[in-house]
């Protein structure tokens, strides 16, 4: 076997003629996982402003495609309290909840939640927990997306935050201080049952498949917006978990995403550069 050879076996499809679903435990009477994490009643909750075709801001979808980019470079300007309402509605708020999964679940009991971004099988396996650093009207800490009321729930207060952020994603590899910088970083945490439940071993690749439906919105939203965001994938994995709180093992951080407005330089950082795609 070559190096390489197990990672590349994990990109490739499982899909043969067995339906997976016959060994997952969607067929085996156990009910469907919760799509939303559980919040202490008497965590303090802040609801978003509403989204909709009122109230989102318009963009045109080839200029927002085109300008978009990684930016690094953030501003001391504060994320609105709408802004931040209209990232997370954009990548993992819901549309509405439909009957599902009638040809298993023939009781009725299924249900899928729909959502701005794709996902495999209609089954969405991330928590959205936000590193807020620098947003209006929100307290800095740990906080967390709860898109069935689209609100926001405190997870905890956390001294020094910049720092622990610093600490989570910096590291011999990558010098990603910036991200001590941004208004707020995002943290996809998977809960990788949920998919589980439905595909079972061939579940895995399309979770990450999702998480790139996910990021990628959060992309466009952030051109939208006229601020900016840049994905990271380089974090120490325990660092990350314990900032969030999470166990590591039945939920895991997978992907992170600094977001804040951006300067000037940033936005123009690569008009100057010459285009090379004509050299030979």
């Amino acid at each position: 076997m070559g190096e390489y050879d197990m990672y590349r076996d994990f990109m490739k499809s499982l899909i043969t003629d067995f339906d997976w679903k016959l060994k997952a435990d969607i067929t085996r009477g156990i009910p469907q996982p919760d799509f939303q994490k559980p919040l202490s009643d008497t965590a303090k909750r802040i609801n978003l402003p509403e989204i909709n075709s009122e109230t989102a801001p318009k963009g045109d979808f080839f200029e927002c495609t085109s300008s978009r980019m990684s930016r690094r470079i953030y501003t001391q300007e504060p994320l609105s309290l709408f802004e931040l309402s209209f990232l997370l509605w954009c990548t993992q708020g819901v549309k509405k909840v439909i009957g599902g999964y009638w040809k298993y679940l023939p009781d009725g009991s299924g249900r899928n939640y729909l959502r701005p971004v794709a996902a495999g099988g209609c089954m969405y396996a991330f928590e959205t927990y936000l590193a807020v650093m620098n947003v209006t009207g929100v307290e800095p800490g740990i906080w967390r997306y709860l898109p069935l009321s689209h609100q926001i729930g405190l997870i905890k207060n956390i001294e020094n935050l910049p720092d622990m952020i610093n600490e989570t994603f910096t590291n011999p590899g990558q010098n990603q201080s910036y991200a001590t910088k941004a208004g707020v970083i995002f943290f996809w945490a998977c809960i990788p049952y949920r998919g589980e439940w439905l595909g079972n071993g061939a579940s895995h690749k399309g979770l990450l498949l999702d998480l790139g439906h996910i990021s990628h919105q959060l992309y466009l939203a952030t051109e939208v917006l006229g601020c900016g965001c840049c994905a990271i994938g380089g974090y120490y994995q325990e660092t990350a978990d314990n900032l969030i709180g999470v166990d590591g093992n039945d939920e895991f951080t997978v992907l992170c995403a600094s977001v804040g407005h951006v300067t000037d330089e940033e936005k123009a950082r690569i008009d100057g550069m010459p285009d090379k795609r004509n050299e030979h």
